[in-house]
């Protein structure tokens, strides 16, 4: 038990078609499955899923097999236990590093808490439609797709030239070097047909890094990790107060602006533009263009922090793309959703993957998570039935 309550209990995707296989159908015969009933039964553990199981189960192109697992998972969890997911985590650490600078910047946290118990349900129901059989949304499906393709085809040009990729990731990760351009723009133009032959092309001439960067990346990796984690905040952020004014109810950037240099030498934060303090000094109403300036400096400030559940997904894609460029291979398309799940180290206390390199990082980062928690959140990983057996101690 984790202070007195079952284990929050994290399965990969793949563990839920394991167990559907072994059991013949019945995920309570496999012997995960009856580790995970003795561990309900004796309040040892409890296992959560979250969006991004939803969105595998839902790419599942077989009928019968998406709604078994479905069904596998609902009856897991009991119909009830979802994780809000990765986004919303980010969003959740980003506004308490902000009222850690000043407490009195956050108005209220209405917006946040309805948007984490409505992603739940959403993500709930949608799998119980899944279950009863209700054919997978198609343009939500279709745009998943898209996107791991894009990705896969990204990776590929990034493996083309490893060691320049290197020098660029960390230049962009160092200078804080963002743009409010679609990255995406040229890939959108693109066939799916058009993608893969271009991914094609350029697996064949994949190389490896030289020992020059594949040590930089090594030492650096936790920067690159920090910095492109911190900006998904503002993604993040974008759908969470979609609503009009909501995210103006919410932050009180005046709040955040005057309390900052009372914090600046106290948490090593870096300084607000000049327009942003002359504004200030000038005791004017800050328009739109300072409020931004003053989020996007607290965003860079906050990665300087290494922001937790950012940091570790994406220290799990740069793992898993080193060791495949190195191999002068591409990793699988499925790479950015195990990068999620890895987000949900911050959230459990016990993570269970059959993919045995998939466990060997995620232990890495459960213990970086001990780490930046201070002791106060260690998360542990099995990668066998009989260590999780002995974990959920059943």
């Amino acid at each position: 038990m984790a202070n007195g309550q079952p284990k929050c209990v994290y399965l990969d995707q793949n563990v839920y078609g394991h167990m559907l296989d072994e059991g013949n159908g019945d995920w309570r015969s496999s012997k995960v499955g009856k580790i995970l009933v003795a561990a309900r039964a004796a309040d040892k553990g409890l296992v959560w899923i979250g969006p991004t199981h939803v969105l595998e189960t839902m790419l599942t192109t077989e009928d019968r097999r998406r709604r078994d697992l479905a069904r596998s998972m609902l009856e897991v969890v009991d119909y009830k236990r979802v994780w809000y997911g990765y986004e919303l985590e980010v969003v959740t650490e980003f506004f308490d590093f902000l009222a850690a600078v000043s407490p009195s910047c956050i108005r209220t946290r209405y917006f946040i808490n309805r948007a984490t118990e409505e992603q739940a349900r959403t993500w709930l129901a949608t799998l119980a439609l899944l279950a009863v059989g209700a054919p997978a949304e198609a343009a939500a499906a279709d745009d998943v797709r898209r996107l791991k393709l894009q990705n896969r085809l990204l990776h590929a040009r990034f493996g083309a030239d490893p060691n320049g990729w290197v020098d660029r990731i960390l230049s962009a990760a160092k200078g804080w070097q963002t743009t409010r351009d679609n990255v995406f723009a040229e890939l959108d133009e693109m066939s799916a047909d058009e993608i893969e032959a271009e991914t094609e092309q350029l697996r064949a001439s994949a190389q490896k890094f030289d020992k020059k960067h594949f040590d930089r990346l090594n030492k650096e990796r936790a920067t690159i990790a920090a910095a492109y984690g911190a900006l998904d905040v503002t993604a993040a952020l974008d759908s969470t107060f979609s609503s009009p004014m909501s995210l103006d109810l919410t932050v009180n950037t005046f709040a955040l602006l005057a309390d900052w240099p009372a914090q600046q030498a106290k948490l090593g934060l870096r300084s607000m533009p000049k327009a942003v303090i002359a504004a200030l000094n000038k005791n004017q109403a800050l328009d739109a263009n300072v409020q931004v300036a003053i989020i996007d400096t607290a965003i860079q400030a906050w990665s300087q922090k290494t922001p937790l559940t950012a940091s570790i997904s994406y220290e799990a894609l740069l793992l898993e793309l080193q060791r495949k460029f190195n191999d002068k291979d591409l990793p699988t398309q499925g790479i950015v959703l195990d990068a999620d799940h890895a987000g949900a180290l911050r959230r459990v206390n016990v993570f269970y993957t059959e993919d045995a390199l998939f466990g060997h990082h995620a232990r890495q980062l459960a213990q970086k998570v001990g780490n930046l928690t201070g002791g106060r959140h260690c998360p542990s990983v099995g990668t066998t039935a009989d260590e999780l057996a002995t974990l959920l101690e059943v």
